[in-house]
């Protein structure tokens, strides 16, 4: 018994130390897409293609950071939070790739009220529901629980594929524009978790410097793989990463 209230006492932290880089982000921006939609109501063509590049750039932030966590997990909590709360470490490496499949969740409502079909996010959510219960079901009969954990995180990439025919079908979103959405971040995040995972070369005795470290070596190598990819299929395309510059431009930097 108290074993079990430890392991859901780690899983409560975990859920809150993830919630920080995943839902905290992605909740504003779902908030302020909203009204700016709203605005937009009379021409559906705009209405997809604010919430294209809104969830471009969510993801685009999204991802590494949630990625990046879990791959820093346990110098980051030997750091932040000390020895004793260890244990937390592999159960923040899965629960924030949960959280970055769970940010489409965050986002997915606001086009389709202006669109006028307010009953597909409660749908959408309702089954959500029933595939976590069963799945949760079925795990803890068979599996521990790392392992029911992965097999949450299995089904949110399942619900996932839903929200991306739902998305398609009804016109919100064409699979070809989500997938425009994610494939560069993915590669980029795919390009950090191997270095930082296999390929890490420094192993430093303090916690702190190697959380420093590992957080430095990831942004580059992730900021690095964004940026040419960019330039080599996506510099004339209307992206993410062309908001980005458009930012900078505006706030006048570097210089």
């Amino acid at each position: 018994k108290l074993l079990i209230v430890a392991t859901l006492g780690l899983y409560t932290f975990a859920v809150e130390f993830a919630a920080v880089v995943t839902s905290e982000i992605a909740q504003p921006i779902s908030r302020a897409v909203y009204p700016a939609l709203s605005k937009l109501q009379s021409n559906a063509d705009e209405v997809r293609t604010l919430f294209r590049r809104s969830m471009g750039l969510t993801i685009l932030v999204v991802a590494p950071l949630g990625v990046g966590l879990g791959l820093v997990a346990e110098p980051a909590v030997a750091f932040l939070l000390g020895e004793k709360w260890s244990g937390i470490a592999p159960i923040l490496t899965i629960i924030v790739l949960y959280g970055i499949v769970r940010t489409f969740f965050e986002l997915m409502a606001p086009p389709f009220y202006i669109l006028e079909r307010p009953d597909l996010p409660l749908k959408l959510n309702v089954l959500n529901l029933i595939l976590r219960l069963a799945t949760l079901i079925v795990a803890l009969q068979f599996l521990t629980f790392i392992g029911t954990l992965w097999a949450l995180t299995a089904a949110g990439v399942v619900q996932l594929a839903i929200v991306a025919y739902t998305f398609d079908r009804f016109g919100v979103l064409s699979f070809g524009d989500f997938l425009g959405c994610i494939w560069r971040p993915a590669m980029g995040c795919a390009c950090m978790a191997l270095m930082l995972n296999g390929l890490y070369p420094f192993a430093l005795s303090q916690p702190g410097l190697q959380l420093v470290s590992m957080v430095a070596t990831g942004a580059v190598i992730y900021a690095s793989t964004i940026a040419g990819l960019y330039w080599i299929f996506a510099r004339d395309t209307d992206c993410a990463e062309l908001g980005v510059l458009r930012l900078l431009q505006r706030l006048n930097w570097p210089g």
